[in-house]
């Protein structure tokens, strides 16, 4: 190849470099994926950008002191207090032990199905 062609390439690359991190730092400011709207703006460009500009926000982080609890049943999510080891999900009133992020208690080491083979959640 010419110094030419290399040269262009280069600053393409450049260019759509750019573009991946420029889409990045919109999606970090929504609390979305960064990485994946890097390679949406570095393999589509500008439309990369202008999807992470049109995209909602994500879920906010729980504030300290809390953890965001999934209902198992109903899918809503709330957050509870860290030193709590069960809660009462708002919508369905089901109680269900907090469960951390490897899906198993945080106390206990018990996921939520073994609490209801055991007849521990109320109804």
């Amino acid at each position: 190849m010419s110094n030419d062609v290399v040269g262009i390439l280069f600053v393409a690359a450049v260019v759509w470099l750019i573009f991946g991190v420029i889409a990045g730092a919109i999606a970090a400011k929504k609390d979305r994926s960064q990485l994946g709207f890097f390679f949406a703006g570095f393999f589509f460009g500008p439309i990369g950008i202008l999807a992470a500009i049109l995209v909602g926000p994500g879920r906010p982080p729980a504030p300290p002191g809390t953890h965001t609890a999934l209902c198992p049943r109903c899918n809503a999510q709330q957050n509870v207090p860290a030193t709590q080891l069960t809660y009462e999900c708002w919508q369905c009133t089901l109680i269900s032990p907090l469960v951390g992020r490897s899906g198993q208690n945080i106390t206990e080491k018990q996921s939520w199905k073994d609490w209801l083979k055991e007849g521990r959640i109320e109804y």
